[in-house]
């Protein structure tokens, strides 16, 4: 993450990133991976006046922060993002300039950074829960975050279940990120 001319503007740069790529840093090659284009997996809606901004802002915010956290966020979490983003606002010259700075924040967080799961009692053997399970199946096997099927199975209650399980671990392993 690099800051850039605007104090509270960033923009994320890296190598071999998948996805749309802005422009390219002149010296390195490095892909500017944050986008201002519409659409798309983050950007789930544009708001059609200044009135929608707010709840377009946490659709956008709550769709990024669960794949990000790789398990569902608190309404807590989401408000705060949305804060963010009503502070920075009057600021921006536009919607989309005003959401990177929420985006940003959830980007830096220490719960899409490192896998942050619920300290155990030491000694006990409780199980894990589906995003748990989710999780470390999918930093097994891809070595990246769970995707929307694995979520979407953990959120259900259903990933636990053995015949399910065993069907979505040779999902996994059929897959080119095996």
């Amino acid at each position: 993450v690099t800051r850039h001319s605007h104090p509270q503007e960033l923009q994320i740069y890296c190598r071999d990133c998948r996805g749309p790529c802005v422009n390219l840093h002149f010296l390195s090659g490095e892909c500017v991976l944050f986008p201002n284009v519409q659409g798309g997996r983050i950007f789930t809606c544009q708001p059609k006046n200044a009135a929608d901004e707010s709840a377009c802002a946490k659709t956008i915010v709550s769709t990024l922060a669960r794949r990000a956290y790789r398990r569902p966020v608190t309404p807590a979490e989401v408000e705060a993002k949305v804060a963010l983003f009503k502070r920075v606002r009057s600021d921006k010259p536009t919607f989309l300039e005003a959401i990177k700075i929420p985006l940003a924040a959830i980007l830096a967080s220490p719960h899409f950074l490192y896998l942050v799961e619920p300290e155990r009692t030491t000694g006990s053997s409780e199980q894990l829960n589906g995003y748990e399970l989710a999780s470390r199946l999918s930093y097994f096997l891809w070595s990246t975050a769970p995707d929307e099927e694995l979520l979407s199975l953990a959120g259900k209650g259903e990933l636990s279940k053995p015949d399910v399980l065993r069907a979505q671990t040779e999902r996994l392993l059929k897959h080119a990120n095996a």
